[in-house]
């Protein structure tokens, strides 16, 4: 997806895990980059994220804005 996953495997750099909740159906880790730059990791239902989500990662590695195109797609994959 673009990202180098092996340097926020460090645990040195995770600033705080939000463990697996089977209310909310999902679980996210932040960790901070060597410039001090914050990301999220999120993971979970597809019925909870993506009402909370605005871009996606696309086929080219770039974030893209969520389109109705998407967003029609999207629910034909989980269905």
């Amino acid at each position: 997806m673009g990202y180098d996953y092996e340097k926020f495997r460090n645990r040195d750099k995770i600033k705080k895990i939000f463990p697996f909740s089977s209310e909310k159906k999902k679980m996210a880790t932040v960790y901070e980059d060597e410039k001090g730059k914050l990301y999220a990791f999120v993971k979970g239902a597809p019925d909870f994220m993506r009402p909370v989500c605005t871009h996606f990662i696309d086929k080219e590695s770039k974030i893209a804005k969520i389109t109705e195109e998407f967003d029609a797609h999207y629910e034909q994959a989980i269905q």
